[in-house]
């Protein structure tokens, strides 16, 4: 009876070991692209606040004196 029973499992054993590596590996990858997201995204959060600084100091606030009361 234990053969049987042990012949039976030994597959189920195997299928779910190659289930979790696959899960494991797909995990992997959805992290380094969310990693890779998220560098991105600082990237571009940086690059526009550093322009909109640039905008503020070049162009100044009011600098067309339209907002500015005289």
């Amino acid at each position: 009876m234990e053969n049987v029973l042990e012949s039976h499992l030994e597959p189920l054993t195997d299928q779910l070991f190659m289930g979790i590596c696959n899960l494991q590996q797909s995990s992997q990858q959805v992290e380094d692209a969310l990693s890779q997201g998220m560098e991105a995204l600082q990237q571009t959060l940086g690059d526009t606040l550093a322009s909109a600084a640039a905008t503020v100091v070049v162009g100044g606030i009011g600098a067309d004196n339209k907002h500015i009361p005289t």
